[in-house]
Parts: structure tokens; sequence; C-alpha cells
């Protein structure tokens, strides 16, 4: 059985799949992951590390680093400390 294809014009052909370009899955991944980071961040009462949202927000990582370093660069996160090991 082959994959049908439907195409939006000579060069933009569309996949009955249901998959999606690797560049889009990673784009929506961070952007869901984004919503999750505000969403667990709303939820708590104290601060908390990155090492401990990382463990606790569940997805990939590197969605993760993504989402979390784009919501500090837009002032939606606020980092604390100069992020030292002690």
């Amino acid at each position: 059985m082959s994959k049908k294809s439907v195409t939006d014009g000579p060069s933009n052909p569309f996949a009955l799949s249901g998959t999606s370009p690797p560049s889009d899955t990673k784009q929506i991944g961070i952007a869901l992951m984004r919503r999750n980071i505000i969403q667990f961040l709303a939820g708590v009462t104290e601060h908390c590390t990155e090492k401990q949202l990382m463990k606790l927000v569940r997805g990939r990582k590197q969605h993760k680093v993504t989402a979390l370093r784009d919501l500090v660069n837009e002032g939606r996160v606020i980092r604390h400390g100069a992020g030292k090991r002690h």
C-alpha cells in the first residue's frame, strides 16, 4: 500500500500520514513546553531551581531548556541568582 498525498500547488505536498516536518514538530513541542512551564510555575509557592523544574515538568529536555530560555528572555520568567554551583 503506497502513501497517498494531496498537493496545495505544484511544490507543496501534504502527506496524509499525519506526520509533520521535523521543524514544525519541534516548534510545537517547544510551544507546548512553554505553556507547561508557565502552568507549573503558577502552581508553586516558593522559588524553585532549574534542576527542580527540569525534574518535575514532563517532556523532552531540549524542549524544556529552549522553552525556559525563551521565557526568561521575554521576561515572562525571572531568573534569580548567578546560576553558579555552590
